[in-house]
């Protein structure tokens, strides 16, 4: 059974080396140093660039002290105590080492007006300055990735992981001959085909997921999940591009292929689309599965969804399918930015600079849009559970716990 899930686990193993690749505040402090001055040399950074000052000796004839202090910690205390620090005011010059007066190490490109407009910056807008680095990061090739932008490997990391599922599930027979055929064709195809609304035509499709507020709330997609279905082209487009599944559809007209994906728990067959539409209004009005199910949403949305919201829309992906729901993804994961960074603040929970930046490394990691470890785990659990003789598996509940 181990050898059964270890392509989750390995992929588990990839998002984590990947994770260490994504920036945190700190290199998003790093990433506006290069902005505000883009003449500085390569190897200078908010660690190693220093502003020094010589006090006023006390003597005629003496020499004053000489006091040295990294950039990094400039915005560090800038954080701390609201205000630019008082060394500012002083004769400062900028080196490229520690205490020295050395001018070849003098950095002549960093007028000190302008590094204090950096550090009163980059500390006041910090949220926004985390933003607009990680969306370089996504939207940037690294060499590391084979020239590829992370946005791209992530979306090739994401159709493995869901190959890897469909071979477990081959493997324990959870999906059917045409289900994984159907996962087969979507994984094949570059782009969506047009919606087609003939009577009577079967249709296989990929459709994203959204909770609908209901009124003038506007539909909120769950990020990274998707419906695969091969039904009759029933439902009926509202404003928002969406559809909703008839639920009292006559049973003449099942759906050969109904699969459902989250990118935490994995996928899902159901015998229709009503089934899957049941099943997902049940979770919502379940707390816990509400809970889970909700936590798809950036955390601004779901806070501000209305608890009457238990209906769901869908609206078909008219692009390559696993480039949307990472599109989405990451869409999700800058929109957490800001409520974090207030969250951190607001509950205490971040006093100082260093304490944000774990804070913020824990709450935006990619690890909680994706998670391979927990598919891997309700495989696991399943195949175990394959292994259970009949007798135990189909008693009561009250007799398996004896």
């Amino acid at each position: 059974m181990t050898l059964a899930v270890d392509p989750l686990i390995d992929a588990h193993n990839q998002l984590q080396d990947f994770s260490k690749r994504v920036p945190t505040l700190f290199s998003s402090f790093e990433h506006h140093l290069k902005l505000f001055f883009p003449a500085l040399a390569p190897d200078l950074s908010i660690n190693t660039v220093y502003l020094t000052y010589q006090d006023e000796p006390d003597e005629p004839g003496q020499n004053g002290q000489l006091f040295s202090y990294a950039l990094v910690d400039a915005i560090k205390e800038r954080y701390l105590t609201g205000k630019v620090p008082a060394y500012f005011k002083a004769p400062l010059l900028v080196y490229r080492a520690p205490y020295s007066t050395d001018t070849a190490h003098l950095i002549a490109q960093m007028p000190i007006s302008v590094l204090e407009n950096f550090v009163d910056y980059v500390v006041k807008h910090h949220a926004w300055c985390f933003t607009n680095t990680l969306t370089h990061f996504w939207q940037t090739p690294h060499p590391e990735l084979e020239d590829r932008s992370p946005r791209n490997w992530l979306g090739r990391f994401y159709m493995g992981m869901v190959q890897a599922e469909q071979s477990l599930c081959k493997l324990d027979e959870t999906l059917t001959a045409p289900e994984c055929d159907a996962l087969d064709e979507i994984l094949a195809t570059s782009s969506a085909r047009p919606r087609k609304f003939r009577a009577g035509e079967h249709y296989l499709g990929v459709y994203e997921v959204a909770v609908k507020g209901g009124g003038e709330e506007p539909d909120w997609p769950l990020s990274g999940a998707f419906v695969v279905t091969q039904a009759l082209a029933t439902g009926l487009d509202d404003t928002s591009h969406t559809f909703q599944i008839p639920l009292f559809a006559p049973p003449s007209a099942p759906a050969p292929v109904v699969l459902f994906y989250l990118p935490d728990s994995g996928l899902q067959s159901f015998n229709s689309l009503q089934a899957l539409d049941l099943e997902l209004r049940l979770r919502l009005g379940d707390d816990i599965q509400r809970r889970s199910l909700l936590n798809q949403l950036p955390t601004q949305q779901r806070q501000g969804l209305p608890d009457h919201a238990q209906s769901l829309g869908y609206r078909e992906i008219n692009q390559h399918a696993f480039k949307r729901c990472i599109e989405a993804l990451i869409e999700r994961q800058l929109a957490d930015i800001p409520h974090a960074c207030n969250s951190a603040t607001v509950n205490a929970q971040a006093t100082t600079l260093d304490e944000l930046d774990d804070y913020l490394a824990d709450a935006l990691a990619v690890t909680r849009y994706l998670n391979p470890a927990a598919i891997a785990q309700n495989r696991f659990t399943h195949l175990f559970e394959k292994q259970l003789p009949v007798w135990l598996t189909s008693a009561p509940a009250a007799q398996k716990h004896r």
